[in-house]
């Protein structure tokens, strides 16, 4: 898994991308991608977009939120795409890179995701009752790990296999992204990101 990509112009270079396609080639792993906000929203990291197109085309799942959609499919088309529509930006970026699961973390609304050119798909975040949200820093961290909890077993078989368990249509990703809005939703619960420990068991008091 790949995070904080714009914060770290070492993960930016050429040589890097050289060393992880290698890598992945001969070791066939699942990457993920969650390339986290560019301060500068320039959205080009220090290689350019280039850079930043090549791992996500690179990556099996890539996880940016809405502004982060909005702004790298800016980026990457040469267009504007608000963040207040972030299922424009989306779809422009499955059309982009077919072959990766994108989930695209929108707040409180919850998660759009989709892959290719397979109908884009909505999970919602459960409801919180006026002050449970507290703090939602390292929401969408807990959301990446809880997302790839559920996706990465079975990956490693490769082939069909490993097609159909990125497959957007499928429940099994729809239930995975679910999971993942409700440990995003937890994490909202307390004050910081790391001073409690979601565990499986909170996650599952919250179906």
């Amino acid at each position: 898994h790949i995070s904080g990509l714009f914060s770290c112009p070492g993960l930016q270079t050429g040589e890097f991308y050289g060393l992880l396609a290698e890598a992945k080639d001969r070791f066939r792993f699942t990457l993920s991608l969650d390339t986290q906000y560019d301060a500068s929203e320039s959205w080009t990291g220090d290689g350019g977009g280039a850079c930043v197109a090549k791992l996500i085309r690179l990556s099996d799942v890539f996880m940016p939120n809405h502004l982060e959609a909005a702004g790298i499919a800016s980026t990457v088309a040469g267009l504007t795409f608000g963040a207040d529509d972030p299922e424009e930006a989306l779809r422009h970026l499955t059309d982009t890179f077919p072959d990766t699961l994108i989930v695209v973390k929108c707040g409180e609304q919850g998660a759009i995701f989709g892959r290719g050119d397979a109908p884009l798909r909505r999970a919602a975040c459960p409801a919180l009752a006026a002050g449970e949200c507290v703090d939602s820093c390292g929401a969408g961290d807990c959301f990446g790990a809880a997302l790839l909890s559920r996706l990465v077993p079975g990956l490693s078989s490769g082939g069909s296999e490993r097609r159909r368990r990125l497959d957007s249509t499928s429940q099994e990703v729809k239930e995975a992204v679910e999971f993942a809005c409700r440990a995003g939703t937890w994490c909202c619960k307390s004050s910081g990101a790391c001073v409690v420990t979601v565990t499986l068991e909170d996650l599952e008091g919250e179906l």
